[in-house]
């Protein structure tokens, strides 16, 4: 393991998360195939929601490490994300209808609506300029997210698809990632 990246372990150990994943963050930048990188990276994005998970699964993970080569406890690691992951989106869930319940007098809709109003209109640009000004997205899982900025970026608006996921925060997912590199490529191209 590279010593910076031994660096930014031992700051999740010590619950410097935001120091940990910018540490993270340049690593994968610079070698996103790098699972030591990777996973630095999914912790902070964890610890920075559940300090405890994310020291803990990173602790984990650096105790693993010194045993094994990181290929070997790919599996063993994606299991304990998705475990993690599937109890945060059912938290989520849960959270959203009771928002939802909440706020019924705010426009909002589903991304399957915004999908079928948008499948209707002549000039997506146009439309969804429109539509943004007056009624809020509901997004029900980390998929549907994936899914509304591939739209953006497919429909040629990279520009906006950045200014989301800032919005959204720092999960880096590698889905969201993967996306987000498209579209700084297709923006870069635009310009």
């Amino acid at each position: 393991m590279k010593k910076s990246l031994m660096r930014g372990f031992h700051c999740i150990s010590k619950g410097a998360i935001k120091e940990a994943s910018q540490i993270f963050d340049t690593q994968y930048f610079l070698s996103p195939q790098d699972l030591d990188a990777r996973f630095g990276k999914i912790f902070c994005d964890i610890g920075l929601q559940n300090l405890g998970k994310g020291v803990g699964m990173g602790d984990y993970y650096f105790m693993r490490r010194r045993e094994r080569r990181a290929e070997e406890l790919v599996e063993e690691m994606e299991a304990m994300i998705a475990k993690v992951s599937t109890q945060e989106d059912q938290e989520v869930k849960e959270a959203l209808k009771i928002a939802l319940n909440q706020a019924e007098s705010l426009e909002c809709i589903t991304l399957e609506d915004f999908k079928r109003y948008m499948a209707r209109q002549k000039n997506f640009k146009e439309a969804f300029e429109d539509f943004n000004l007056s009624t809020k997205i509901v997004f029900f899982s980390k998929d549907e997210l994936c899914e509304f900025l591939n739209l953006l970026v497919e429909k040629g608006l990279p520009a906006l698809t950045l200014q989301y996921a800032e919005a959204f925060g720092t999960d880096m997912d590698p889905r969201i990632y993967n996306i987000l590199q498209k579209a700084v490529k297709q923006n870069n191209e635009g310009q």
